[in-house]
């Protein structure tokens, strides 16, 4: 199979068909027993395993939250971002609002506040990192399986949001 730039590829399949294997060879987590890996007509074997990570952006269904606060989750990928581009990052993802009724807004601890945001604007915390990652290719792995209907909603604009100008794989069941 060939991706070309801009192009979206949805794998289906029932669990255990291989879904996640393709998922794991791209990054590089173990080597294909056969056949090749081409990234710009070249053998990933010949990139550093660190530069393929980091430009692949990996979104899976269990949402995983650092010890702490919104901005820290989102400079755990990205030291470098500003607080003014989170913000932005957060209103392109429609939970800026609710971010701001929070206590302390966006300094406000997540970690030790479990209850505090729902399982769909959690995971839209893992759409925010994508997207202060900036990178080339995103893996979204049944980020919807267990939303409710207004969580898939949200999830739906973080979908488009985040694979703009992206090349996308999406592993679904």
């Amino acid at each position: 199979m060939q991706v070309g730039e801009n192009e979206k590829v949805a794998i289906i399949g029932k669990t255990g068909a291989g879904k996640t294997t393709i998922t794991n060879l791209l990054e590089r987590l173990y080597e294909p027993q056969k056949g090749e890996i081409y990234i710009n007509k070249k053998d990933y074997k010949k990139y550093k395993i660190s530069s393929i990570r980091n430009k692949i952006g990996y979104i899976m269904q269990e949402v995983q939250i650092v010890p702490n606060t919104i901005i820290d989750n989102i400079k755990y990928v990205n030291s470098k971002i500003t607080k003014e581009k989170i913000v932005e990052i957060f209103k392109q993802l429609k939970l800026h609002e609710k971010i701001m009724s929070l206590p302390n807004g966006y300094d406000t601890n997540i970690y030790e506040n479990t209850d505090i945001l729902s399982t769909g604007e959690k995971q839209i915390i893992s759409f925010a990192r994508i997207m202060a990652m900036n990178v080339d290719v995103v893996i979204l792995d049944e980020v919807t399986s267990s939303l409710s209907l207004e969580n898939e909603a949200l999830i739906t604009n973080a979908i488009n949001e985040v694979t703009k100008r992206k090349n996308n794989f999406y592993n679904c069941t």
